[in-house]
């Protein structure tokens, strides 16, 4: 006759330590999301601000280089030294003797516009075109 034994220390996890575990895993989750999420925001802003600036800089070396004028085609201002962003959108508009240079990533609502006759950046629901 065979004898069959039973093992009292089986080694593993319940269903509610398992359970307890995956709520864990899911708070930490739904903390985590919105943070990373909020810093992928200011990056997108970070890469307009910096290709705002970037305009701005070729916009100058442009005049120097034109007895004083302006240009809106960003494609001629790639000689003084500007190249967009990869999903950057970037205008420029001549206002009289002053120029406007309006940058948007495709994740940001808003509009950095630059405005050269007050010196200063502002953010827009509209673009400067």
């Amino acid at each position: 006759m065979t004898k069959t034994t039973t093992r009292t220390d089986e080694a593993g996890f319940t269903l509610v330590e398992l359970l307890v575990v995956i709520t864990i895993i899911s708070i930490l989750a739904a903390i985590a999301l919105p943070v990373f999420y909020g810093q992928r925001a200011k990056g997108y802003k970070a890469q307009m601000a910096a290709d705002l600036h970037s305009v701005q800089t070729a916009e100058e070396a442009w005049s120097v280089n034109h007895s004083g004028g302006y240009t809106t085609d960003l494609t001629a201002l790639s000689s003084e030294g500007f190249k967009a962003s990869d999903d950057v959108t970037a205008h420029a508009k001549v206002v009289g003797t002053d120029y406007l240079v309006c940058t948007k990533s495709g994740s940001i609502s808003t509009w950095l516009v630059f405005n050269s006759a007050t010196g200063t950046t502002t953010s827009s629901a509209t673009d400067c075109a």
